[in-house]
């Protein structure tokens, strides 16, 4: 990442590099996972990109990696909280309210889904 001009503004489960000569250059943000995690991950047939050709993970692992960080990252709570319901109210993708839960349980762990979504839902 240096190579491209950016460097590290933080560090943990996650990573995020900034371009220190352009600040309106968005940022980066890594995360880092396990060798499985990130085959399952490399399977999605979801790309993006000028040519659709940089995969990308598909909705319900976004919705795991969010519901993750709120287990891991008490301070960051309220921005992942957000960032769930807003996917689930404006997303173009669908899940059921059990696929959800399930999900919620697994990552993030009991009583997320009572307190912090279903009533948003």
């Amino acid at each position: 990442m240096s190579d491209l001009g950016m460097i590290k503004a933080t560090d943990g489960m996650a990573s995020r590099f900034q371009r220190c000569k352009d600040l309106s250059f968005p940022p980066i943000d890594l995360i880092w996972v396990d060798e499985a995690t990130f085959a399952k991950m490399a399977k999605t047939t979801d790309r993006t990109g000028r040519h659709g050709d940089i995969p990308v993970i598909d909705f319900e692992a976004l919705l795991a990696m969010k519901f993750h960080a709120l287990k891991d990252d008490e301070h960051r709570m309220g921005r992942d909280v957000l960032d769930i319901r807003s996917l689930l109210k404006y997303g173009s993708y669908r899940i059921t309210d059990e696929r959800l839960q399930e999900l919620c349980l697994r990552f993030a762990g009991p009583g997320v889904y009572e307190t912090q979504i279903a009533p948003y839902r």
